[in-house]
């Protein structure tokens, strides 16, 4: 049963049948998966003085609206993300930074709280989850990884300049914090 025929059949709007969906998806993770559910996203750094003007992550077609040059995506409606994943016992099974190998060189990662899965439209009924657009606010970001040294401090700078707190470094640096993600 498809989410419209679901809506039709208890005599709601599909809007509302999408969103209980959503909801139980989001329940199911937070209940059956014991660890800090990192969210991540990765993106050019060349790009990450729009993300701090506009002060959010937007979908590719959000970006066009702008008239913004965007890259290709599987999701052009969406920004989509990879997390972290555990089992019962809070064992990681599948790190998310690595689950879409995000380490590419000239690249930033955003890291962001588990607290991201309370922003609405958040859907995690598919592999990746995502998001409509993500707010840049402390309260959801855990750090930006950027791939190499000599660009971490110049990030580190616009992120200040632009009144985004939250720490900026190399993808190896948390890894060594972090081994497992």
């Amino acid at each position: 049963m498809d989410v419209n025929q679901f809506s039709k059949a208890h005599g709601l709007k599909p809007e509302e049948a999408l969103g209980m969906v959503r909801d139980f998806a989001k329940e199911k993770v937070k209940e059956t998966e014991k660890g800090p559910l990192n969210h991540y996203h990765q993106m050019p750094v060349d790009r990450i003085d729009s993300v701090i003007t506009d002060r959010a992550l937007f979908s590719t077609d959000m970006q066009k609206a702008l008239g913004r040059k965007t890259g290709g995506t599987a999701r052009p409606d969406v920004v989509q993300m990879t997390r972290d994943r555990y089992d019962a016992q809070g064992n990681l099974v599948r790190g998310g930074l690595g689950a879409a190998n995000l380490t590419g060189e000239g690249m930033a990662t955003w890291v962001f709280k588990p607290g991201i899965m309370e922003l609405p439209g958040y859907d995690c009924t598919g592999e990746y989850p995502d998001l409509p657009s993500i707010p840049l606010q402390s309260e959801y970001i855990e750090a930006v990884l950027i791939s190499s040294e000599h660009k971490v401090g110049n990030v580190q700078s616009k992120l200040e300049a632009g009144g985004i707190q939250t720490r900026v470094l190399t993808q190896d640096a948390w890894k060594q914090e972090y081994p497992k993600h």
